[in-house]
Parts: structure tokens; C-alpha cells; sequence
């Protein structure tokens, strides 16, 4: 639906839902504001790959040129065991010179007509702290918890310059620092008889059965199912993943899985985007895992390891027996609901993180370019 105000045709701004046409302008757009490296292709995944519908979003423009949007993508969860539809809330970005009141208003109403006619469960978005107010003012969600951000120091070398200690000290402390790590922290595992450790490209029907098992395990979990792991890790752009399992030996079914994914820049940092175990299996299998991620990050010559679990995750004592310890930057996760539907509780609810299951995978793009 195109909109034109009457304030907003003097200057000959309109307001279209996202097309394909627009995804160059928006990349532009995004770089510009967040000193990103989108391009076209990573926005076309992300918004028109999607296996689970259509773009819920709206572009500004001025004449021809793209200088706002507000961009969501359905999302498939699973509420107490039942397939639910959630919108995703990824993308809201408006070039300095057009932040004003009624754009900001006219970009909101019309994102939540759209949001309205999807008939979504619950909208969420999950935010730094830059953005949690606008979050909050304009798109009119509730912060209603932390995620939980993890790290495995692999190299102290980076950590130690940081604390400005004498050059001449810097080899000696990093040393010692690798070799604290490596006996506090074993980073090695065997794998039990009969089960083999293999690299896969892609997520086979197998995974269903996997996603059967541990779907019923939280009360809130993304749907990670063959068709959405397909497309968020294999047919993604600019990101190349690690796909590790432990399957039988005879029968080659998959007993846990992990996925793994390094960032060059501005640091090395090896992510686990998802652990993928259910809650039945033996520790031994999701230390191996752990084990293998620890290895596979070393021979990248990653300085760490970071991911994102809850307390109350069945594999958060392994992560902490391998060595990883809570960041204080969490991340925050922001909801809206239809108060007016029977079927969907109150806001209480979504507040309490042990309803919740969230990783990596659950982050806004398949990279996250930062800082640490």
C-alpha cells in the first residue's frame, strides 16, 4: 500500500511495502547509518528466501531514493508445542535528515496495519542497547528480559595488550594465560564407540527428527526444522558455516549438532550460532561438541568463542565447564502482542526466560560484525 501525506507530497516522500528494487537502496541506506557491509544479495535472502513467508516491511522514499525503512519477516516458533506465526522485527533505519515526528508516526501506523492483517502470535526484536528506546517509543514493544551473551578466551594475547602490560612481559602472560586455559578448561573430547564425529553441508530430513525431539523442550523456540536451517546457514550470503553432528555409526542417525561460524573482522571471533541437542542425551555428546567447536576455533587462530544461552538451557553447565564465562553487554529482547486475543497470554509470560529458547541463530542477520 502506497501513502502520501499531504505534508510528505511537497517533498515528495512516499511510503511503498519493500520490492526487490528497493534492496540496493536499503543496503546503501543501512551502511551508511551502522558502518555495515550489506549488500543486495544479503538483504534478498534475508527478506525474500525466507521459508517462512513474504516481507512484512515498508520503505521510505524520497523521489527515487530509499532513505527509511522498517523491515519484518515471518518468523515460525513453537508455543507449548504448537506451531505458532511470529513477525521478526530486523531492520529500522531513517537517514538524519528525514527523523521526524510524522515520518517516524506514518512508518509505525503502517507497519502495524501490516503487522495486524499477518495475525501474528507476538512481534519481537532482539536489541543493543542503542536501540532499545526506539524500540520502545515507536514500535511500541516491552523489553522484556536479557539474553545472555557468552565467551571462551582462546588467545589472551589481544586481552593482555588491552590492560597496557610492558611489551616485554606480553609473550611470558600469554604463555601462561594459554596454558591456564588449557588445563582448567579441557578442550578435548572422545568421541563414545559406536558414534563418529562427521562434517555435513547441508541439514537433511535427519534434522527433522532432531528438531522433533527438542522441540517440546521450552515453552518459546524458533522453529529449527530442515527447510529453516537450510536456509538461514546453508543459502546465505557473505558467511560461510561449519556444520559438525555425532551420528551412529550403524545407522546413521544424528544424536546432537552444532553450527559454527568465524568472524574476521574487526576481531577473530568464532561464533556458535546453535547447539542443537536434546535434553535427553548424555553430557558426553554435547562436551564433544563443545570440544570439537574449541579445536575447530583454534586451528582458525580465533582469539574467542562467543555464544548466547540461557541459565536454564540443559547444555549451560557444559559451556561453563568448558570455560565460558556471562558478558555484562546482554542483549535485549523486546515483544508485542495483540492484547485482544484470547489465545495468545499476557505479556507476563514472555517476561520469564525460562520460557525461551534462544542462540545465535535468532540474531537479526547471519553475521554480526563487532566490536568486542
Amino acid at each position: 500500500m502506497e501513502v502520501k501525506t499531504e505534508a510528505s507530497v511537497q517533498e515528495e516522500i512516499s511510503y511503498k511495502p519493500l520490492a526487490k528494487e528497493h534492496l540496493p537502496g536499503v543496503a546503501d541506506l543501512l551502511n551508511r547509518i551502522f558502518n555495515s557491509r550489506f549488500d543486495a544479495k544479503v538483504l534478498e535472502w534475508k527478506y525474500f528466501d525466507n521459508p517462512a513467508g513474504k516481507p512484512i516491511s515498508t520503505v521510505i522514499l524520497a523521489g527515487a531514493q530509499v532513505v527509511g525503512v522498517l523491515g519484518s519477516i515471518p518468523a515460525k516458533w513453537v508455543y507449548k508445542g504448537t506451531c505458532v506465526n511470529a513477525i521478526k522485527q530486523v531492520d529500522l533505519a531513517i537517514d538524519q535528515q528525514y527523523r521526524r515526528l510524522d515520518i517516524y508516526l506514518q512508518l509505525v501506523a503502517l507497519n502495524a496495519i501490516d503487522l495486524a492483517r499477518y495475525k501474528a502470535f507476538f512481534t519481537y526484536g532482539i536489541a543493543n542497547k542503542e536501540s532499545i528506546e526506539v524500540n520502545k517509543s515507536f514500535l511500541l514493544n516491552v523489553a522484556v528480559n536479557k539474553v545472555p551473551r557468552h565467551s571462551r578466551i582462546l588467545n589472551p594475547l589481544p586481552y593482555l595488550k588491552r590492560m597496557k602490560i610492558p611489551s616485554l612481559l606480553l609473550p611470558v602472560l600469554n604463555t601462561f594465560g594459554k596454558l591456564f586455559l588449557s588445563m582448567h578448561y579441557p578442550s578435548t573430547a572422545r568421541i563414545p564407540k559406536g558414534y563418529t564425529m562427521e562434517t555435513v553441508t547441508a541439514f537433511d530430513k535427519r534434522f527433522d527428527s532432531l528438531w522433533d525431539r527438542m522441540k517440546a523442550e521450552y515453552d518459546l523456540a524458533l522453529v529449527r526444522d530442515a527447510d529453516f536451517l537450510n536456509w538461514r546457514y546453508c543459502r546465505a550470503p557473505q558467511m560461510t558455516y561449519d556444520i559438525k553432528i555425532i551420528q551412529t555409526r550403524a545407522t546413521g542417525n544424528i544424536i546432537g549438532a552444532i553450527v559454527l561460524g568465524l568472524q574476521e573482522k574487526p576481531q577473530r571471533i568464532g561464533n556458535i550460532y546453535d547447539l542443537l541437542v536434546p535434553r535427553d542425551t548424555p553430557e558426553k555428546f554435547t562436551r564433544a561438541l563443545l570440544c570439537e567447536a574449541i579445536q575447530h576455533f583454534l586451528r582458525k587462530k580465533a582469539d574467542k568463542i562467543r555464544c548466547w544461552m540461557y541459565e536454564h538451557a540443559h547444555a549451560y553447565s557444559t559451556i561453563k565447564a568448558s570455560g565460558f564465562f556471562p558478558r555484562t553487554d546482554e542483549r535485549c529482547l523486546n515483544v508485542s502482542i495483540d492484547e485482544t486475543r484470547d489465545d495468545v497470554p499476557d505479556i507476563s509470560f514472555f517476561a520469564k526466560r525460562e520460557n525461551w529458547y534462544i542462540s545465535l541463530s535468532d540474531s537479526d542477520t547471519a553475521f554480526e560484525f563487532e566490536e568486542d
